[in-house]
């Protein structure tokens, strides 16, 4: 199939589309085609190959790249988001916990404030500065209230920020350098 033809599908399907190479580094050299990504799931990208006589594969990349580095043939979805895709920071969740300061904070309320004491804080200043640790985790949680977690996951950073909301069966994620998609790889 013609490339145009490719491109044309790729827009009415709101895909995406990048170069496809055998280098590592992001080179265009070798140029093995092109890479089509942004598959709700596995069926979409066979039903997707089959049309475009493509080959699913995987394939990874940093932002600002160009071309993306051709990783192997798939035979699967990336599967469930897990914690250690990404850095220390992170954290993907299956579902929401109810609060528990200690839980949460790593010490009771009275620590904290005891601890910020020492640090050179007030009584009043500490307690002021708990109640707005406690008011951002609950605001965090209503925030992750939203996510339906029987389809979804949810990657969060430490401090309380919602990063992502990912399907529990991945197609496709990032961090804050790479990419890797499950997608298809389209011969010129």
């Amino acid at each position: 199939m013609k490339i145009e033809k490719v491109k044309e599908l790729v827009k009415e399907r709101n895909l995406q589309i990048m170069g496809l190479t055998g280098a590592s580094n992001g080179y265009p050299e070798p140029d093995l085609g092109w890479f089509v990504h942004g598959f709700a799931n596995f069926q979409e990208a066979e039903n997707f190959a089959k049309k475009v006589k493509g080959e699913i594969c995987q394939a990874d990349w940093k932002d600002g790249w160009g071309y993306a580095h051709y990783g192997g043939v798939a035979f699967d979805s990336l599967g469930k988001p897990q914690s250690d895709w990404y850095g220390d920071d992170y954290e993907v969740l299956e579902k929401v916990s109810e609060f528990d300061f200690e839980e949460v904070f790593g010490e009771s309320q009275e620590e904290k404030i005891e601890d910020l004491i020492d640090c050179g804080s007030t009584l009043e200043e500490a307690t002021e500065a708990v109640k707005d640790d406690i008011l951002e985790y609950k605001k965090y949680l209503e925030e992750l209230k939203t996510v339906d977690f029987k389809k979804n996951v949810a990657v969060v950073r430490e401090g309380f920020v919602l990063i992502n909301v990912l399907p529990r069966d991945c197609m496709e994620w990032a961090d804050d350098m790479s990419n890797v998609a499950v997608g298809v790889a389209v011969e010129i």
